[in-house]
């Protein structure tokens, strides 16, 4: 359900006049699907109506705020990519340690640990960088937004290749389906 914050930017970009290629939305639809089929997990386990209850609405509500975020996040690169991304983790910073403290929950300081935190870091800020950077390409929201809204399909594809997890059949299809829909976006760009 969160691999749908996608959604967000294509409806407020289309909403707002964008009016991209059909070979575009075509392949940006098609990009969706296969990023929300490759994000579908199967559970086993017992759920209780109100446990799955929560677990939808939470889902929306993280998918609706995602969206929102790289709504805002293209509204702000009429700025650049330096104030935004400065002010982007000034807040997040500004938020995140003082909840790590109070939870207890700050990492011990070795290179082990801290190491791959500032990897993950660093390419989290180049990809900022590097959506800012379309926008002020001239892209348009309701396609750079909703193929920055990917990530399901890096996830799971990191999960096999890092963590040595199986992907499920209908995981792969979606990760080829989503990798299509992209090669759409491109073909009519």
């Amino acid at each position: 359900i969160s691999a749908l914050a996608a959604v967000v930017p294509f409806v407020w970009g289309m909403a707002s006049g964008e009016s991209p290629a059909t070979l575009q939305v075509v392949g940006a639809l098609t990009a969706l699907s296969g990023a929300v089929l490759a994000a579908r997990e199967p559970s086993h386990a017992p759920v209780t109506k109100q446990k799955f209850r929560e677990s939808v609405i939470y889902a929306l509500i993280s998918a609706v705020l995602l969206g929102l975020f790289l709504v805002l996040f293209s509204k702000a690169a009429s700025s650049g990519a330096l104030p935004v991304i400065a002010v982007e983790r000034g807040v997040a910073t500004a938020l995140i340690v003082p909840l790590a403290l109070i939870a207890r929950q700050v990492p011990a300081p070795s290179l082990a640990t801290w190491g791959p935190l500032v990897g993950v870091g660093i390419l989290d800020t180049l990809a900022n960088v590097l959506y800012i950077s379309a926008f002020q390409q001239g892209g348009m929201l309701a396609i750079v937004g909703l193929l920055a809204s990917l990530y399901p399909v890096t996830t799971v594809v990191l999960a096999q290749l890092v963590l040595s997890e199986r992907m499920e059949r209908h995981q792969a299809l979606g990760v080829m389906i989503a990798l299509s829909g992209v090669a759409l976006v491109s073909l009519a760009g």
